[in-house]
């Protein structure tokens, strides 16, 4: 689906969680970062590199993107 449509942000989302659940945390922040990219007001992108940057052990970041998410979706 993405190749057919990278600009998809529904698409780029679930490819985002996928990998997440996968532990493919590299192509989860990927995934996140494009959608951001594609709509800069998506809070679940937001959140999900949220969750990443979390597993990381980075909550600096991570907290960061948890706050912009919730600035846009409160």
């Amino acid at each position: 689906l993405w190749r057919q449509d990278p600009s998809n942000t529904g698409v780029l989302l679930l490819l985002s969680s996928i990998h997440f659940q996968c532990r493919r945390l590299d192509k989860s922040a990927h995934f996140s970062t494009l959608a951001i990219k594609q709509n800069p007001l998506l809070a679940e992108a937001d959140s999900n590199l949220g969750n990443v940057f979390k597993e990381r052990g980075q909550l600096q970041e991570a907290l960061e993107n948890y706050r912009h998410a919730v600035r846009l979706k409160p």
